[in-house]
């Protein structure tokens, strides 16, 4: 499965490899760049993040998620969720963007304050609250937050203001978050395989409930950037 993807320290590796190695170490660019699909190693002291699909439960589909013609969901990910399951869902949350008319259609009404904001709005808010901060570091763990909690917010600010923020999420900036990972750590992200997993590596695979894997990008956490 991760023979014709899985690239370590350089070159691809096969499963039997990956049980062989002592993988180690956090890495933390390709959790904002490789995608939706990511998969990381770290030892068993130390981790790497990364960024997955959440494929929606059946049970929290809303029953009318296709946008209509022409509006502003046409731009953005197909909302499939409603209620509580779509706020606490990164990629199609979209916050207090929600319109009036969505907010009744996927059961957010009284879940959000009553405030409407559209993106242009938020960004110009998300940039006020970086430039707030003197520390580089707080900085992107501001954004590392709002990637966690609206993804379509979070690229969108970045394509707005890549010469100010790029710095901050990958380097010089990235690698101080690298050394920092133990204790800004907040959620996993991903898979975390250790050179204690070795043997039993199919175990472990199976906890991951997500079946629709388009692509995996494995790192042995290094911190090469680059």
């Amino acid at each position: 499965m991760l023979g014709n993807v899985a690239r370590g320290g350089g070159r691809g590796v096969t499963p039997h490899q990956m049980k062989l190695r002592n993988i180690t170490g956090p890495i933390f660019t390709s959790s904002f760049f490789s995608g939706r699909h990511f998969f990381s190693w770290g030892s068993k002291n130390r981790g790497t993040t990364s960024s997955t699909t959440k494929n929606p439960l059946d049970k929290n589909k809303s029953p009318n998620h296709r946008p209509k013609k022409g509006s502003a969901l046409e731009h953005s990910k197909a909302i499939t969720l409603s209620g509580y399951a779509l706020i606490r869902d990164a990629d199609q949350n979209k916050g207090l963007a929600f319109t009036k008319e969505e907010r009744a259609r996927y059961r957010l009404t009284g879940l959000l304050p009553a405030g409407i904001h559209n993106q242009s709005h938020q960004v110009r808010l998300v940039m006020e609250q970086i430039r707030a901060f003197q520390k580089p570091l707080n900085k992107y763990m501001l954004l590392r937050d709002l990637q966690d909690m609206n993804k379509q917010l979070f690229y969108r600010t970045l394509q707005l203001f890549p010469d100010e923020l790029m710095p901050i999420v990958y380097t010089p900036v990235v690698g101080l978050a690298c050394q920092e990972y133990s204790r800004i750590f907040k959620r996993p992200r991903g898979m975390y395989i250790t050179a204690e997993d070795a043997g039993h590596l199919e175990e472990v695979f199976s906890n991951w409930d997500e079946p629709d894997i388009k692509a995996i990008v494995v790192t042995d956490g290094e911190r090469i950037l680059g």
